[in-house]
């Protein structure tokens, strides 16, 4: 195989994985702003955290508490986590809930970060993959 056919392959398949990594990006976005127009928000506190330990460290999950009128006093964990805590304790925050099971709630913005990194890094995998591909056009 010649070294132009290596760096044709090399540039799509980076190409193509920063595609993927952008479409995460993208339908986390579509995601998260289609649960805030189907679903309910509500202000809730921040009541605990939980910390999980793994070989990377720590991750810290904030735990919130939220009132519904069917369902009163609601109690959920966050799925997003972070090295740190996000949230004090007390910490008034906006929540976003289902209507239909409001244990399946999110504190509002919580996985903005986990979006910008993926379009970012799916951008810059792009863009790596477009350059060594170019050369060949």
């Amino acid at each position: 195989m010649r070294h132009g056919g290596l760096g044709i392959w090399l540039g799509a398949v980076v190409t193509l994985l920063g595609f993927i990594v952008s479409a995460v990006g993208v339908t986390s976005t579509v995601r998260d702003r289609s649960a805030r127009r189907r679903g309910r928000g509500a202000k809730g506190i921040v009541v605990d955290q939980v910390v999980t330990h793994d070989r990377k460290g720590r991750t810290f999950f904030p735990v919130f508490e939220f009132r519904t009128d069917r369902d009163g006093l609601v109690r959920a964990r966050s799925a997003y986590g972070s090295g740190k805590p996000a949230h004090k304790v007390g910490d008034e925050v906006a929540v976003y809930y289902d209507p239909r099971d409001p244990q399946h709630a999110e504190i509002a913005g919580e996985d903005h970060g986990f979006t910008v990194m993926a379009l970012v890094v799916g951008g810059i995998f792009a863009a790596i993959g477009i350059v060594c591909i170019a050369p060949t056009w």
